[in-house]
Protein backbone atom coordinates (compact mmCIF):
# COMPACT_ATOMS: atom_id res chain seq x y z
CA UNK A 1 0.00 0.00 0.00
CA UNK A 2 1.41 3.42 -0.93
CA UNK A 3 1.65 6.31 1.48
CA UNK A 4 -1.24 8.05 -0.29
CA UNK A 5 -3.42 4.93 -0.07
CA UNK A 6 -2.63 4.61 3.65
CA UNK A 7 -3.52 8.25 4.22
CA UNK A 8 -6.85 7.92 2.38
CA UNK A 9 -7.70 4.70 4.23
CA UNK A 10 -6.98 6.41 7.55
CA UNK A 11 -9.13 9.39 6.62
CA UNK A 12 -11.99 7.08 5.64
CA UNK A 13 -11.66 5.28 8.97
CA UNK A 14 -11.77 8.56 10.90
CA UNK A 15 -14.88 9.65 8.98
CA UNK A 16 -16.62 6.44 10.07
CA UNK A 17 -15.47 7.01 13.64
CA UNK A 18 -16.78 10.58 13.53
CA UNK A 19 -20.18 9.46 12.23
CA UNK A 20 -20.52 6.80 14.91
CA UNK A 21 -19.41 9.25 17.61
CA UNK A 22 -22.20 11.58 16.50
CA UNK A 23 -24.72 8.75 16.91
CA UNK A 24 -25.45 7.83 13.30
CA UNK A 25 -25.54 4.10 12.69
CA UNK A 26 -25.58 4.41 8.91
CA UNK A 27 -23.63 6.58 6.50
CA UNK A 28 -26.88 7.35 4.65
CA UNK A 29 -28.56 8.81 7.75
CA UNK A 30 -25.51 10.91 8.55
CA UNK A 31 -25.25 12.13 4.95
CA UNK A 32 -28.86 13.29 4.97
CA UNK A 33 -28.37 15.01 8.34
CA UNK A 34 -25.52 17.11 6.94
CA UNK A 35 -27.19 17.75 3.57
CA UNK A 36 -25.17 15.32 1.44
CA UNK A 37 -26.27 12.65 -0.98
CA UNK A 38 -25.85 9.28 0.75
CA UNK A 39 -23.92 7.68 -2.13
CA UNK A 40 -21.44 10.56 -2.24
CA UNK A 41 -20.76 10.51 1.50
CA UNK A 42 -20.57 6.69 1.58
CA UNK A 43 -17.82 6.90 -1.04
CA UNK A 44 -15.82 9.17 1.30
CA UNK A 45 -16.11 6.58 4.07
CA UNK A 46 -14.89 3.86 1.73
CA UNK A 47 -12.12 5.68 -0.13
CA UNK A 48 -11.31 8.85 1.79
CA UNK A 49 -11.19 12.32 0.24
CA UNK A 50 -8.37 13.37 -2.04
CA UNK A 51 -9.29 16.98 -2.79
CA UNK A 52 -8.84 19.68 -0.17
CA UNK A 53 -11.87 21.68 -1.28
CA UNK A 54 -14.12 18.64 -1.00
CA UNK A 55 -12.87 17.97 2.52
CA UNK A 56 -13.36 21.61 3.50
CA UNK A 57 -16.96 21.58 2.19
CA UNK A 58 -17.69 18.40 4.14
CA UNK A 59 -16.30 19.83 7.39
CA UNK A 60 -18.33 23.02 6.84
CA UNK A 61 -21.49 20.96 6.21
CA UNK A 62 -20.93 19.11 9.48
CA UNK A 63 -20.49 22.41 11.31
CA UNK A 64 -23.50 24.19 9.75
CA UNK A 65 -25.73 21.19 10.45
CA UNK A 66 -25.14 21.80 14.16
CA UNK A 67 -22.77 18.92 14.86
CA UNK A 68 -19.75 21.08 15.75
CA UNK A 69 -16.43 22.10 14.22
CA UNK A 70 -14.38 19.02 13.37
CA UNK A 71 -10.67 19.37 14.06
CA UNK A 72 -8.67 19.14 10.82
CA UNK A 73 -5.66 17.97 12.84
CA UNK A 74 -7.66 15.01 14.15
CA UNK A 75 -9.38 14.25 10.86
CA UNK A 76 -6.13 14.32 8.87
CA UNK A 77 -4.19 12.58 11.66
CA UNK A 78 -1.60 15.35 11.83
CA UNK A 79 -1.32 15.28 15.61
CA UNK A 80 -3.21 13.74 18.49
CA UNK A 81 -5.95 15.86 19.90
CA UNK A 82 -9.69 16.24 20.25
CA UNK A 83 -12.10 15.32 17.49
CA UNK A 84 -13.84 18.70 17.71
CA UNK A 85 -12.67 22.23 18.34
CA UNK A 86 -14.36 23.83 21.32
CA UNK A 87 -17.51 25.59 20.10
CA UNK A 88 -16.53 28.71 22.00
CA UNK A 89 -13.72 29.66 24.31
CA UNK A 90 -14.06 28.44 27.86
CA UNK A 91 -15.47 31.25 29.96
CA UNK A 92 -14.39 31.64 33.51
CA UNK A 93 -16.53 33.51 35.99
CA UNK A 94 -15.34 37.03 36.54
CA UNK A 95 -13.49 37.58 39.79
CA UNK A 96 -14.55 40.39 42.03
CA UNK A 97 -12.61 41.79 44.90
CA UNK A 98 -14.46 42.20 48.15
CA UNK A 99 -13.42 43.93 51.32
CA UNK A 100 -10.15 42.69 52.65
CA UNK A 101 -8.80 42.04 49.13
CA UNK A 102 -10.19 38.50 48.83
CA UNK A 103 -11.12 37.48 45.26
CA UNK A 104 -14.39 35.63 44.77
CA UNK A 105 -16.25 34.39 41.73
Amino acid sequence: MTEKEEFLAGLAKRLRKLRLHLGYETAANFARAIGYQPDKYSRYERRGIERTRVLMRLVEAIKTSGHGQVSYDWLLDFKPGPMFYPSEPQKRPALRVVEGGEARS
